[in-house]
């Protein structure tokens, strides 16, 4: 029994097109059990990205971007995570949530990811009660284009280097993280975020 999908494309950052979204999915699914919100990124330029320097409209980008369109895909899908028996939240957070970026850089994506940690830990507090589980994956270096690409610029290779495993993470590695906080085998877990960095964050 192979897997049904739907394409569907929206931008995140408007609450209206959040909540059309997953009423879509709603109509095409009868409903659905499990909300993942990987969307997001560094989406400001390396340069000027210092907490010293980074422009309000830079900030304002990274919070709308990262933070806002989470919580309205989260508000959103309550109504519907409400009837499942297996209820997940599963948010996208960032090491730089936790440490700092080498040199104090893109301050905005990290102020952005921090907040979204907490409004994990808030929300899963407020839902609780309808059996909506909210946890978040906090994701270390992992070995994707935009790290490949930026990696001499920012020295982000040489960081995941001193690592305790001594490697950069694998998207897999992110993914089966993803999938254990959305099954049953995590349904007593809740409020919390799971770095996956090779202990990048304690070292």
């Amino acid at each position: 029994m192979g897997a049904r999908t739907i394409g569907l494309q929206a931008d995140l950052t408007n609450e209206s097109s959040a909540s059309e979204i997953l009423s879509a999915v709603g109509k095409a699914w009868g409903g659905f059990d499990i909300l993942i919100n990987i969307a997001g990124g560094a989406v400001t330029p390396y340069e000027g990205s210092r907490a010293s320097e980074i422009s309000s409209a830079d900030v304002r980008k990274a919070i709308d971007v990262n933070l806002m369109s989470a919580i309205y895909m989260c508000q959103a899908s309550v109504p519907y995570l409400r009837e499942s028996s297996n209820a997940s939240i599963v948010n996208t957070t960032s090491l730089s949530a936790e440490s700092i970026l080498p040199g104090g850089a893109y301050a905005g994506y990290a102020l952005s990811k921090a907040a979204l940690a907490h409004y994990t830990r808030y929300l899963a507090a407020d839902l609780g009660h309808l059996g909506i589980r909210v946890n978040a994956v906090s994701p270390g270096y992992t070995m994707t284009g935009r790290i490949q690409a930026n990696s001499a610029e920012t020295g982000f290779a040489e960081k995941a280097a001193s690592s305790v495993l001594g490697r950069l993470g694998q998207p897999t590695d992110i993914a089966r993280s993803v999938a254990f906080l959305a099954s049953a085998d995590s349904s007593y877990i809740t409020g919390q975020i799971l770095s996956v960095d090779g202990m990048t964050t304690l070292t």
